[in-house]
């Protein structure tokens, strides 16, 4: 009688928990309801198809050992795991029993029993974590911790509800900002982003499990977009707790060796004592790291053509620079994933081109101004500004490409009067 009238008014059912929870807050509500609705559906559809399966299971082991009416209690095996914690063992006796009474000995009722004993607990406590936890957004520890807790609060009304109820506190989280904890201890959605996750492990530092990473990254994406999406977030955000203070001097020795010690693993950087291109770290220690992925990056497509800064950083490097004088430079890229006041990058980016009048002066802004609309080339009087590192190893990739296809002819040429 109350599920006849639930599903005859739950219109208004619905309305009047969305006024409960506050008209202003319709849109969240309606979303909260509908989300919960979907994750509900998809907990009871797995329900039924892992049941169903249990059932199969049963009806055709039993069908190989012997026992007479198999499909029965294969189809009694399926309707009673809807009973939950004891509804398989019930559906087990009759079997058992029938099994003991066909075989003069004890062999096929105890191999009965075993596919009971064994089958019910690999898909209770193994499968249905699994596979229904993911349907429904629920972790595998949360569907054991959920009847775990509410079996202990209510017995078996508990056991019963304890998914779903935990279903909709997960939902709860999701737009109920003060429930928002349940969802990440409970939810099956990551509590970490990728690049949280990898500057997790600098802090950790765990070399290995960072390099393995982000080699698991190029499988899906080139190493420039890797590094975009990726590695330099994470630096960022070693140099934003660096800024707060979170970081003591130790702490950012340690965590520089850890992300240098990836670098070195994470591509070859091959070293020219002439390069065509050179990256320079803005300022500090950080993007002085990045720019060995940067050039490792670009010495993988075109080896030995770039190199970075060591050791220095900002108006010291581009002075050293100046008094090095490299013959074959073409470019050079001034790379910050910290970021630097707008008043600091024009005096750098006027000092290198009163140093360097014949070489290109490129800016790589890799920081959170990114978000922003990049600043003009007129602003800082810069030949080309960059916000994505792909995007300049692809400039660079052409450039060095056409330097290389024009040289070519010439020497055809040389071999064809030779000829």
């Amino acid at each position: 009688l109350f599920t006849l009238f639930l599903l005859m008014q739950f219109r208004d059912l619905r309305d009047r928990v969305v006024r409960i929870f506050g008209v202003e807050h319709m849109t969240e509500t309606t979303a909260a309801m509908s989300d919960a609705g979907d994750r509900l559906i998809a907990l009871f559809t797995g329900q039924l198809v892992l049941n169903a399966a249990f059932g199969t299971f049963v009806g055709l082991a039993l069908l190989a050992l012997g026992v007479p009416n198999a499909p029965l209690w294969g189809v009694v095996a399926f309707i009673m795991r809807f009973v939950p914690f004891v509804g398989a063992y019930i559906a087990a006796v009759p079997p058992i029993l029938l099994a003991a009474a066909v075989d003069p000995g004890w062999t096929k009722a105890l191999l009965t029993l075993a596919i009971f004993a064994v089958g019910e607990p690999i898909m209770g406590q193994v499968l249905e974590p699994l596979v229904l936890g993911r349907r429904a957004g629920l972790s595998p520890f949360a569907m054991v911790v959920a009847a775990s807790f509410w079996t202990l609060t209510w017995g078996p009304i508990g056991l019963v509800l304890a998914a779903p109820i935990t279903l909709i506190l997960v939902v709860l989280g999701k737009y109920v900002p003060d429930l928002e904890f349940v969802t990440v201890l409970l939810g099956d959605e990551p509590p970490l982003s990728e690049q949280q996750n990898l500057y997790h492990r600098f802090l950790s530092n765990d070399v290995f499990a960072a390099t393995e990473q982000i080699e698991d990254a190029q499988e899906e994406a080139p190493y420039p977009e890797v590094l975009d999406a990726l590695v330099f977030p994470a630096i960022a955000l070693s140099a934003r707790d660096r800024r707060r203070g979170r970081l003591d001097k130790e702490a950012i020795g340690e965590l520089s060796n850890t992300i240098g010690a990836v670098a070195g693993k994470a591509k070859t950087e091959k070293v020219n004592e002439d390069p065509k291109v050179i990256f320079v770290p803005v300022r500090g220690e950080f993007d002085e790291l990045a720019t060995r992925f940067a050039v490792s990056a670009i010495n993988n497509d075109h080896p030995a053509t770039s190199c970075a800064m060591k050791e220095a950083s900002g108006l010291t490097a581009l002075a050293f620079l100046a008094d090095v004088g490299y013959e074959n430079l073409q470019k050079i890229v001034l790379m910050t994933v910290t970021g630097l006041a707008e008043g600091g990058i024009r005096i750098l980016v006027d000092r290198a081109r009163q140093l360097f009048p014949s070489t290109e002066i490129i800016l790589l802004d890799l920081s959170a101004r990114q978000l922003s609309p990049p600043p003009s080339r007129a602003h800082f009087d810069a030949p080309e500004i960059f916000t994505s590192f792909a995007r300049l190893s692809k400039s660079i990739e052409i450039s060095l490409s056409n330097e290389r296809d024009v040289s070519a002819p010439r020497e055809l040429a040389v071999v064809s009067l030779k000829n």
